[in-house]
C-alpha cells in the first residue's frame, strides 16, 4: 500500500474553511497528487463548496464513507495492514426473506 497524499481527520464539530485550507495548503506544500478529508462532524457549507471544487485535489469524506470504504476494501489490504486493525469478521442473520423458511448469512466486519 502506499500514501500518495496528504490527509486531515476531524472530530465531531464541522470543518470551516481555515482548517480547509490548511489541508490544500500541505497538499501543495509536499506536492501530494491528492488529499482526502474526513470528517466525523460534517463540512461546513462554505468549506464543502470551496473544497468540492477542488475534487481533483482533495477529497471530502464523513465518517460514515470511511468506513464504508474500508470494509468494502478489507479483504485487498496487505496482511500487516489488516493486522494492525482491531477488525474480526462475523456472520450473522440476513433480513428475513417472505416464503423462504432460512434466512442468507451475511458476513460483517466489527
Amino acid at each position: 500500500m502506499s500514501v500518495t497524499g496528504s490527509s486531515g481527520i476531524s472530530g465531531v464539530t464541522p470543518v470551516d474553511r481555515p482548517t480547509g485550507d490548511k489541508l490544500l495548503g500541505a497538499v501543495s506544500t509536499f506536492a501530494a497528487a491528492e488529499g482526502l478529508f474526513v470528517s466525523g462532524g460534517g463540512f461546513e457549507p462554505n468549506a464543502q463548496k470551496e473544497l468540492a471544487a477542488r475534487l481533483f485535489r482533495v477529497r471530502l469524506w464523513s465518517q460514515r464513507e470511511l468506513f464504508e470504504q474500508l470494509f468494502s476494501t478489507f479483504e485487498k489490504l496487505d496482511e500487516d495492514l489488516k493486522a494492525e486493525l482491531p477488525l474480526k469478521r462475523i456472520w450473522t442473520d440476513g433480513p428475513k426473506i417472505p416464503g423462504r423458511s432460512s434466512t442468507p448469512c451475511r458476513p460483517w466486519l466489527t
